[in-house]
């Protein structure tokens, strides 16, 4: 699958679905989070956010939202998707699969 991370347009994307992954997980699949850990958890909900595109057709956000706990790299969370639609959600999981090469994903849609 084509994983573009620059020039994502996301104009439309809103919360789709969930994905339960660890933080290590994500960024072994899709690279280093665009944002890390903002300190003050309530001006900034999000500590780790991923914009990107996926077989240079759909955008798609993955995002923890106002957790109560800044997560570690082996914390497993529900991550945010973000997408114009669930296709959003089944293609992130597929990427997500395939770049880690597992079989079945802990994941699951909202």
């Amino acid at each position: 699958m084509n994983i573009q991370i620059e020039n994502v347009d996301l104009k439309g994307v809103t919360l789709q679905g969930s994905i339960q992954a660890t933080l290590s997980e994500l960024t072994a699949a899709f690279g280093t989070p665009q944002r890390r850990r903002i300190h003050d958890i309530t001006a900034h909900p999000i500590n780790y956010f991923w914009a990107l595109r996926l077989n240079d057709q759909l955008s798609v956000t993955i995002y923890d939202w106002n957790e109560c706990f800044i997560p570690g790299a082996s914390d497993i969370i529900a991550w945010r998707i973000g997408g114009v639609d669930k296709t959003a959600v089944a293609l992130l999981h597929r990427a997500f699969r395939e770049e880690l090469g597992l079989g079945q994903s802990r994941s699951k849609a909202a």
